[in-house]
């Protein structure tokens, strides 16, 4: 065999090699792959014995997590809170305690599930080896490794469960079921503050929940617990649902409506920035106004297109939803109760009323600097410093005085509750609020409908130009039921 055979026989068992290789790397993956379609199970994840980083073991976790998505660890995490809590630990040891958690939950789980948890028990143990061995290479001393075997655990006995005292539960009853909310609490928008308020409150929370929130939020609602299914329905709740039924269809916005005001005051906003001080003042301070009411309007609205609208109307009044939607929402469930409505009960100074908007700016600025909100208020304060500074403080002024006049006229004057709310919710609407004998369009269109401020707050998802229509269904299905709205002057 000359040199050449020889030659050439090498290149071609060093081709077959390579293809072998690259065969066998590809069974391999289609072999993972097959197993993950079938059983769910991830791909492994190689942790280096020498070199353990960080995002290595939150890999890990994220597998893992994958594998145990169906079950609900949040109790289990807030007994475990307690011990990481009592060591001073890195990210790292947090990590790896919480990945040994979790797979102790696992295999307590696992009794019901035993068909299934076969096919994952080769991969848990093995990498329950690297979870250990990683946690002894970190640190020897910080815990008894043997509190945290990984052997599978007996079915806990209910009655060494958790004891009421120890776990807070929201439990509130909408028509006639009662939910436990408790699992949801972290999720919600709100956050648990408002449980913590409501709680204190009501139990039966339906015509509060029905005003104010979306087809998507009672999907929600209905997906929680239920505790108790036989319930009688309230005789409020069914008078509440009888008059909403009579305005239902007034929800939806006037498309045509939204257009001529979107336009309207885009254009109001412009020409207030590009004129002289005498056609600024009066434009802007009228944009401000009305943008602040359809403002209002809209991110009450639950109609999904009309909502996304929120954010053009932010660059052109400067307010964060974020932050009206917390602030506001709390007043329309709170309504005049002290300490838990913040609108209301303030000793500002009459010549204070104008600096309404500006603190409203303020304040949005504070909530949203760390929020997608930050960026179109940010557009707002481009486009008006466009314009003389003192030339926009001045319109911003009268239109907050203005408005303040008008908001204060609906409450302040009107019952408050010191304590509890004692009362249903349509009474307890009624008494807090009053109208205004001002319903020409001009007035509404100024007013942003807060003249027909009990119908709002009964109905808050109606725009406000549909309130004068409304108010006449709603005022006459409430004489039905001996409810009579008050009407009083705005000073």
């Amino acid at each position: 065999m000359n040199s050449y055979q020889i030659i050439k026989k090498w290149i071609v068992n060093r081709k077959y090699i390579q293809k072998q290789k690259i065969k066998k790397k590809f069974n391999k993956k289609r072999i993972e792959k097959k197993q993950q379609k079938k059983h769910g199970i991830a791909p492994r994840v190689m942790v280096s014995w020498k070199e353990v980083t960080l995002w290595q073991v939150r890999l890990i976790k994220q597998r893992l997590l994958l594998w145990v998505k169906d079950y609900q660890f949040q109790e289990a995490q807030k007994q475990y809170q307690v011990l990481k809590d009592g060591y001073k630990m890195n990210q790292v040891y947090i990590e790896i305690l919480d990945l040994i958690h979790i797979y102790r939950q696992y295999f307590k789980k696992s009794q019901k599930k035993q068909l299934r948890n076969q096919q994952y028990y080769f991969y848990i143990q093995l990498y329950t080896k690297i979870i250990v061995k990683i946690f002894i290479r970190f640190n020897k001393d910080i815990i008894n490794l043997q509190e945290y075997q990984m052997a599978p655990q007996p079915e806990p006995n209910n009655q060494n469960s958790q004891s009421v005292e120890n776990k807070e539960v929201f439990r509130f009853i909408y028509k006639n079921k009662e939910y436990d909310v408790t699992e949801y609490v972290p999720k919600h928008p709100a956050g648990k503050s408002f449980f913590d308020k409501m709680k204190d409150e009501k139990q039966d929370f339906t015509e509060y929940f029905r005003c104010l929130h979306s087809k998507k939020a009672l999907k929600i609602l209905k997906s929680q617990k239920v505790v108790n299914s036989n319930l009688k329905e309230s005789e409020e709740s069914k008078q509440y649902s009888h008059i909403k039924k009579q305005v239902k269809k007034l929800f939806e916005p006037d498309w045509t409506i939204e257009l001529v005001l979107f336009i309207g005051l885009s254009l109001g906003l412009y020409l207030g920035v590009t004129s002289e001080w005498y056609i600024a003042i009066p434009t802007i301070a009228l944009t401000q106004i009305v943008a602040g009411w359809q403002g209002h309007s809209t991110n009450h609205n639950r109609n999904p297109l009309l909502y996304k609208l929120s954010i053009p109307y932010g660059i052109i009044h400067g307010f964060s939803t974020d932050w009206w939607q917390f602030k506001h929402n709390n007043h329309h469930i709170f309504t005049n109760r002290i300490g838990k409505d913040d609108d209301i009960n303030h000793q500002y100074q009459m010549w204070q009323y104008g600096f309404l908007y500006l603190k409203w700016k303020f304040d949005s600025f504070l909530v949203s600097y760390n929020k997608i909100d930050i960026i179109y208020i940010f557009i707002h304060q481009l486009i008006v410093f466009q314009q003389k500074i003192w030339i926009y403080v001045v319109a911003q002024y009268i239109a907050g005085f203005f408005s303040a006049c008008i908001l204060i006229g609906n409450h302040e004057r009107e019952y408050k509750f010191f304590d509890k709310i004692d009362k249903p919710f349509i009474q307890h609407q009624i008494i807090t609020s009053r109208n205004y004998d001002w319903t020409d369009w001009l007035s509404n269109l100024l007013m942003g409908g807060m003249q027909f401020q009990t119908e709002h707050h009964l109905f808050p998802q109606i725009p406000f130009y549909r309130l004068p229509y409304a108010a006449k269904i709603i005022n006459r299905e409430l004489n039905k039921f001996g409810y009579k709205i008050h009407v009083g002057k705005i000073l």
